[in-house]
Formats: C-alpha cells, sequence, structure tokens
C-alpha cells in the first residue's frame, strides 16, 4: 500500500523546522502520481493527478490531512470516470 512521502523542495537557507509543503501519493505502477502542495504566499493547497494532466486543482481544505483526503476522493472521481470511458466505448471497432 502507498504512503504519503514528503517531496517539498526546500532552500538551504530555510530555517529549521522545515514545515512540508508538498506530498506525493503513488498509486500503482504506471506512474500514477497524485501530489498536493502549497505554494508559498497562497492560502489553501492543490492538487495535481500525474498522467493524467490534472495541474493546479484548488482544494477546499485548508488544513494538509483534509486535503490529502479531498484530494484522494477527486482522483478516486476522475479516475472511475475515465474507467467508465473506457469500458463504453471498448466493445467498439
Amino acid at each position: 500500500m502507498s504512503e504519503w512521502i514528503d517531496c517539498s523542495s526546500y532552500s538551504q537557507s530555510e530555517p529549521h523546522p522545515r514545515t512540508p509543503r508538498s506530498f506525493r501519493l503513488d498509486l500503482g505502477r504506471r506512474g500514477v502520481t497524485l501530489i498536493v502542495t502549497r505554494f508559498h504566499g497562497v492560502d489553501g493547497w492543490v492538487m495535481h493527478l500525474r498522467s493524467f494532466h490534472v495541474d493546479t486543482h484548488q482544494l477546499r481544505s485548508t488544513e494538509i490531512a483534509d486535503a490529502k483526503a479531498e484530494a484522494l476522493r477527486l482522483a478516486h472521481a476522475m479516475l472511475t470516470e475515465a474507467l467508465a470511458a473506457c469500458v463504453a466505448v471498448r466493445g467498439t471497432p
């Protein structure tokens, strides 16, 4: 089972303790990656779903645990929709 990994970039001058701003969750072995991140100076979190070209989708959650859960729900909905589309056309030439 995958786990969230801190994938934040830190500058050398950033004070300790450093606060993580980006988390990555690898979904399977096909390169599907879910990222939840906070941009410097921006309130709230955004998600990226790599391999599905979902970039910078604003999340409503302000706390990281809630943002991760919200991103997972959205990713699940997007992947389910994509799978349903594939199943729908599967029988056509």
